[in-house]
Order: C-alpha cells, then structure tokens, then sequence
C-alpha cells in the first residue's frame, strides 16, 4: 500500500512538471515572434517587419529619404542601435533621437497623460487581448488600445483625428516561434560611426579646392520656417525654427548635374552631430530629411556643396497634439488644399514671402463642405512681410484653396485649429 501511495505521488509529481514546463515552454515562447506593423495614416501607410525576442526587438523599414534601415532596441538598457544594410555601418541612439525613426516608441509613448479604463477583452489577429479606452480633459474622442499579455504589448492602437479621420497602428501577421539571435546582433563587418560627418569623411571624396574656395565666400541667408528658397553652390540657408513641431524639408535638384547638400540641426547652439545629414540629389530629384519635435531642434542649416536646389522647411504638430498647426510655404504658380475640424476654431494667417519681386499674388477660396459650396473668395497682393489673418468659430468653414500667382508666388501658409 506504502509502494502504491508513493506511486501516486510520483505520478502527481511527473505530471505536475509536464504542465509547468508546457506552461513555461509557451510563456518563454510567446515572447519570441515575427509579425508586420502596418501603420495607417490619413495621406500614408507604412509597414515595417518585427521580429522580438524577450527583451530585444529589431524593425526593417525605410529611413525619410527611402533608403534601407535597421533598428534594434535593447528595452531592458533602454539602448537602441540604428544600422544601414547598404553602406554597413551603425550608430547608437537615445531614446530621444530615435523617437522619429522609431514607430514602437511612438506608439507605446502615445496615451502618456492619458487616463485608462479598461473595458472588456477581444479577440485581435487570433490573440486574447485587453481593450482599453484613453482619455485626456479637454480633447475630444477616445483612444482605444488592444493589449496582449501572452504577447506583452499593444496589438492595435486606434487614434481619433480631426475630420472624423483615424490614425491606426496594427501587427499583423504574428508568427509566434523562436527567433535567431544574429536578428539582434551587429554583423562583423559593419563599422561604429558617432556622427553623419565621420561616415561622409569615409565615404565621400572631398570636394574640389575650387569648390572650398567658393563655400568659404559662400553667401549665407537666413530665415525663419515655414521657408523657401533656391541656393546655388556654396549658398548657405540657416532657417529658425519651432522646437515644439515636426519639421519637414523638401530639398529638389534643379540643375541638371547632381547636387549635393549638408543638412546640420542644432539645438540651443549645439550641433546635434548624429542628426546630421548628407545627401547626393540627382538631377530632377528630391530628399526629405525631418527631425522629430522629440530632439527640440531650433536651429536648421542647409549648405550647398555642389550644384543648385529648391530648399523648403516646413513644419507641423504632431498629430495627438491638442492645437493642431500646419505650416506650409507655397512657390509660384501653386495650389494647396486645407481641410479643418467641424468643431474646433480656426485661425489661418498668410504671410507674404516673395524675394526676388517683393510681392506675394494669391487668390484664397473658403467653402462650406468639401470643396463645395463657396463661401467667399479673395485675390490678394501681399508686400513681403505683410501679413493677412482670418478667423473662423467651428462649424463655419470645412475647407479652403490657396493658388498663388504664376509669377508672383512666395507665401507663408499657418493653419491652426
């Protein structure tokens, strides 16, 4: 009976291991996976491949300029490592500078300040998850989060915009596996670089004594966003702007031989040396850069090394901000479209900006809905400098059509609500 009892036991015993290892097997398991984020944008969609495994994720995805990028994050060290498959090289990251780059941060970041509730569970993409609803006094509409605890993290995040427009973050996909640990690791032959400048020093050929000759008389302009401006060879465009938004530039070649640009930000005097950006533009071509309100940039300097450009800094809110301002400059012989919220007040400035004539030509067409029943109409001349102001309360205005003169172009565009 002694011999029976004990037998009993061990089986209770062997059993009651099989269930916890299972138990942990899964648990440890389920912290390694593959998946795709999709991101889901008014205007764009980005998609990038995750791969995680416990503590450390890695994301493929494409840099602002299109060009290939590999981040991998370390959430334990809170350290975050950004690689460039092409030219084999990495660089390492705060938290603040990969902000922009880094959609998990972001999105993981989003419902800061916010107050929870939860509210019940779902099924999303074949996972049990926890749905929760944020709220903020003061703003309008609720973000709701679907979190995994098998998986540790948010499955989909829904942000309410203006115009009843929605902003989306998704991973889908989800292949739950072990991953292999060469994802979370550097290659051999990728190269440590601390700055944009050491990478050009290794990568670019110096430019000619001519050229050096040229850009140490360089003519230097200076403005403040939203701008825009053409520069030649040596020219230089230092552009204030506002820390507090996202900063956007366009920077088209329109010469036909390459051109090449230095994009340097500052911060309170002080370069941001691994936020530099060098770019070879051929011609008929155009780059990106943008810098994340994250890195509290007050300061952009575009220089021209070599050939000439179409240079515009723009800037706008990041789009949780409760104020949402757009600011946008406008060339000759262009149109640009403004939608505004039904139930928020809106204040649109136009400053005119014209530097070769002095004189900024506009007409602006405000309507009731979406480019449809006309409100009133205005054809303007701005002096550069002079400024015109309208003011809406909610509900009075839905959209509105600026189209500058085919010759007399060159205005500033601030659009707040």
């Amino acid at each position: 009976m002694k011999k029976k009892n004990s037998l009993v036991v061990c089986i209770f015993f062997l059993l009651f291991l099989g269930v916890f290892f299972l138990l942990f097997a899964n648990m440890c398991f389920a912290q390694e996976f593959s998946a795709q984020i999709k991101i889901t944008q008014p205007k764009e969609t980005y998609y990038y491949n995750y791969f995680v495994k416990n503590h450390l994720y890695r994301l493929n995805g494409e840099d602002s300029s299109g060009e290939p990028l590999v981040i991998i994050a370390n959430r334990q060290e809170d350290s975050y490592l950004g690689l460039h498959p092409v030219m084999k090289f990495y660089m390492e990251f705060s938290k603040e500078e990969m902000f922009l780059f880094n959609p998990i941060i972001g999105w993981e970041m989003l419902t800061t300040g916010y107050q929870e509730e939860k509210i019940g569970t779902e099924i999303i993409n074949g996972l049990e998850c926890d749905k929760y609803i944020y709220t903020r006094e003061g703003l309008d509409g609720a973000i709701q989060a679907w979190y995994s605890p098998e998986l540790k993290q948010r499955i989909k995040v829904i942000v309410p915009l203006a115009n009843a427009e929605l902003s989306v973050f998704e991973i889908l996909n989800i292949q739950i596996e072990a991953q292999d640990d060469k994802y979370f690791t550097i290659p051999a032959d990728y190269e440590k670089i601390t700055s944009m400048e050491d990478l050009e020093e290794k990568k670019q050929p110096d430019i000619n004594t001519q050229d050096s000759n040229m850009v140490s008389d360089m003519n230097i302009l200076e403005g403040e966003a939203p701008i825009g401006r053409t520069l030649n060879m040596g020219g230089v465009m230092k552009v204030h702007v506002n820390p507090s938004l996202e900063k956007i530039l366009v920077i088209e070649n329109k010469g036909d031989i390459d051109a090449s640009i230095t994009v340097t930000p500052f911060r309170s005097g002080e370069i941001i040396s691994n936020q530099i950006t060098k770019k070879t533009i051929t011609p008929k071509g155009k780059t990106k850069p943008n810098f994340s309100s994250s890195l509290n940039i007050d300061l952009i300097e575009i220089k021209i090394n070599k050939g000439t450009v179409l240079a515009t800094v723009v800037q706008e809110s990041f789009f949780t901000d409760e104020i949402e301002r757009n600011e946008y400059y406008l060339f000759e012989n262009f149109g640009q479209g403004l939608s505004f919220s039904t139930d928020k007040q809106v204040r649109l400035t136009i400053v005119g900006d014209n530097e070769v004539s002095g004189v900024s030509q506009f007409e602006i067409t405000f309507f009731k809905g979406e480019y449809q029943d006309h409100i009133e109409k205005f054809e303007l001349s701005l002096q550069k400098g002079e400024s015109r102001l309208w003011e809406f309360q909610p509900g009075e205005v839905k959209t509105a059509e600026i189209v500058t003169g085919k010759t007399n172009g060159g205005v500033k565009v601030i659009a707040e609500q």
